[in-house]
């Protein structure tokens, strides 16, 4: 684990204790939920430089724009192929666990440049479950 020797001893600490209090055993589900996002010492909640330059990797996201205009040429494309379908509503993006929502910034402001009049049809939703990267999206 990274991050200073305390926190990493204090996740440890909570992890046994929940083992412990389970009789033994938890769901690989919920050890991973421990581990990633347990408030102050999950992995995901520790830090805001965990992706990118700097962080502990680097994902096409965290290197430039071009992915997220990449893919809003594809669901573009996607949309005009399939007019008859977007005729009826609008189209909804999901993205699971989003990190800091420079994804969702890319995809949108390409659509938005991009799209014309098919732009307004496409809304973004995030399904992010925790709180400290909730509130570094919705700045975003």
């Amino acid at each position: 684990m990274t991050g200073a020797p305390g926190e990493s001893r204090a996740l440890v600490d909570r992890l046994r204790a929940e083992i412990l209090a389970a009789g033994g055993a938890i769901p690989f589900a919920r050890y991973m939920d421990l581990a990633l996002y347990e408030p102050g010492l999950g992995y995901y909640e520790r830090a805001a430089r965990v992706v990118g330059r700097g962080g502990d990797f680097a994902t096409s996201v965290s290197v430039g724009p071009m992915f997220g205009e990449l893919l809003a040429r594809w669901i573009l494309d996607g949309a005009v192929s399939r007019a008859t379908e977007l005729s009826a509503g609008p189209g909804e993006l999901v993205e699971a666990g989003a990190h800091d929502g420079r994804l969702a910034e890319d995809i949108l402001d390409a659509i938005g440049r991009l799209g014309g009049a098919d732009a307004a049809r496409f809304s973004y939703r995030i399904v992010e479950p925790s709180p400290v990267r909730q509130a570094w999206q919705a700045a975003r």
